[in-house]
């Protein structure tokens, strides 16, 4: 598995990336989206207080105030985007044999590029709000 520092705030804590996907910090494993949050989240906070907020303050409040709701939001818009190009799939290799191939169209979507697919949606959508499914 292919570790390094992470940049930014995330060295500063002496966190480390793992895999590029997974940041281990303060004994707590936190996907790049997860950290971008709490980081996002670090900064209201010190804007809303008026002071400085710890790394460590900030990560405790996002994951007992926030995590499960961005959580949630995240993956059903994930799904959502995951469905709609399942469906284009279809679609497609449908048209390409001349009769609706339906949920075979469907699982060989799956068995081919689900894996890709979602390591591409967790690169491309680090965060909700960049996601169209979400607005």
């Amino acid at each position: 598995m292919a570790q390094g520092k992470a940049p930014g705030l995330a060295a500063a804590a002496g966190v480390t990336v793992c895999a590029d996907k997974v940041l281990i910090a303060m004994d707590m494993q936190i996907t790049k989206a997860e950290w971008r949050q709490i980081e996002l989240h670090r900064d209201a906070m010190s804007r809303q207080r008026g002071y400085p907020v710890s790394l460590e303050e900030a990560r405790e409040d996002w994951v007992t105030h926030c995590a499960q709701v961005w959580r949630q939001q995240r993956l059903a818009a994930m799904l959502q985007l995951q469905r709609e190009e399942i469906e284009r799939y279809k679609w497609i290799e449908s048209e390409k044999h001349g009769h609706d191939l339906g949920r075979d169209a469907a699982l060989d979507w799956i068995a081919k590029y689900a894996a890709a697919w979602r390591e591409w949606y967790d690169r491309e959508y680090e965060n909700i709000e960049a996601n169209p499914a979400v607005q």
